[in-house]
């Protein structure tokens, strides 16, 4: 007979360990130690062999049971339960670790208020039971900025132009998102904009958006578009939409006497986004897109006709040393149809958001393709510069616009304040144009 307490106990495993242990206790701290290094929760060893003399020799095997996770454990208290449970819904029926890992990944990539903090513990309930704790880290992007100005000539009137945007997350504790967007140039040019949408509603896997924009142009015409779409986000793969838009233009009295027609328009729409640069205001890596399609019908005045409309937005920021990054970027907005375009159709750019160095929607085009090059430099984690070069590829403007410049960001808990300052082509150092926005983050 064999005694266990004097005995040597020599363990080999199929995947290649061995260990020479003087008790049993001390041979399942190894095998838990080498579970610990395992991508499957549900690997074991068993005992498939042993020989028993001076010494014992157990010989193990590793199988796997198929262990899933079956259960999502809820604890954030910012996001209501049905949407939290939404949001993680792609964790049920993954392998634990390494593939849960995985897609919990994707799931804090693909919802931008997600911050990277967040993690996942296991619980194991029975041998073949595994529950998921998403401990979810938020962040949500509050803000508004703005800039105004009043002026007058002679004896008129008071005339207010300016800008604002707002922004706010969450509101409902949907994790849905609602922007409003003013525009004043002047009296006779104006945008406003508003953008609702939420993730998931009433529980369903799928979510909603609705957009409304009117924008008063030279006093020409009028120009009212409404959307409305249905969407999904697929981790790894971005948010779609999809949707129906409609798009009506009304003639002004003045724009009567230039001989501008009224059109209307629908069209059935595409929309692909996602964002995983590192940081919203100040990113130095990461990617993000934003692809929007359009095809449809539209009449003006005796005339129906084809159209085809697309907007694109996309960068990459590349890290090259510590505090230096390259940013490529890309904006282009575009529509086709057999006949002549309409005034209010055309793609407009200049101004920070497309073309620096040049006023806010100088250009009006069929199309424009703009691609742009950034170098930025961190100073700190709160201040950042950068030069830029830009140009915009387009249907009928010659020479092509072109701009060039620098610019300075800095960025604290409450506020963000960029400066661009950008020359057009042709331009004097003394000629350039200075864009400015503050932003209020609460």
């Amino acid at each position: 007979m064999l005694s266990l307490n004097t005995a040597q106990i020599n363990v080999q495993t199929s995947d290649g360990h061995f260990l020479a242990a003087d008790s049993l206790e001390m041979v399942e701290d190894h095998l838990d130690s080498l579970l610990t290094q395992k991508e499957n929760l549900g690997t074991q060893y068993v005992i498939i062999d042993f020989t028993a003399s001076n010494d014992l020799t157990l010989v193990y095997k590793e199988s796997q049971l198929p262990i899933k996770i079956d259960t999502v454990f809820l604890t954030n208290d910012e996001i209501i339960q049905s949407v939290e449970k939404q949001i993680l819904s792609t964790l049920l029926h993954t392998t634990p670790l390494i593939e849960t890992e995985e897609q919990f990944n994707r799931i804090i990539t693909a919802y931008p208020f997600l911050k990277t903090q967040s993690s996942i513990r296991y619980v194991r309930y029975s041998e073949m039971k595994v529950g998921a704790i998403a401990l979810l880290h938020t962040n949500y992007d509050n803000s508004i900025s703005g800039i105004a100005g009043a002026g007058r000539e002679s004896e008129s009137s008071w005339d207010i132009t300016g800008q604002l945007d707002m922004h706010v997350e969450n509101l409902w504790k949907t994790a849905g998102k609602v922007h409003l967007h003013w525009k004043r140039l002047n009296e006779n040019t104006q945008t406003v904009q508003f953008m609702l949408e939420e993730p998931f509603i009433f529980g369903l896997p799928f979510g909603t958006r609705l957009d409304l924009r009117q924008d008063l142009r030279e006093g020409n015409y009028v120009s009212t578009d409404i959307g409305i779409s249905a969407l999904h986000t697929q981790p790894g793969l971005g948010t779609w939409r999809l949707g129906f838009e409609s798009n009506t233009i009304y003639s002004t009295p003045k724009g009567d006497s230039l001989g501008i027609s009224d059109l209307s328009s629908q069209k059935l729409a595409l929309n692909s986004s996602s964002d995983r640069r590192n940081n919203r205001w100040a990113p130095t890596e990461g990617y993000f897109w934003n692809l929007s399609f359009g095809v449809g019908s539209q009449k003006q005045e005796s005339e129906e006709g084809f159209i085809f409309q697309y907007k694109i937005v996309g960068g990459m920021y590349i890290p090259v040393t510590t505090g230096i990054s390259l940013l490529s970027h890309v904006y282009g907005e575009g529509i086709y149809s057999k006949e002549v375009l309409h005034e209010g159709q055309k793609a407009r750019y200049g101004g920070m958001q497309t073309l620096r160095g040049y006023n806010e929607d100088f250009y009006a085009t069929d199309y424009v393709i703009i691609p742009s090059f950034e170098c930025n430099y961190s100073l700190s984690t709160n201040i950042h510069l950068n030069i830029f070069s830009e140009c915009a590829f387009q249907a009928d403007i010659t020479p092509i616009p072109m701009s060039y410049g620098i610019g300075y960001t800095q960025v604290t808990d409450q506020t963000v304040l960029s400066i661009q300052y950008g020359l057009s082509r042709g331009s004097k150092l003394s000629e350039g144009k200075i864009h400015l926005e503050i932003t209020n983050r609460f």
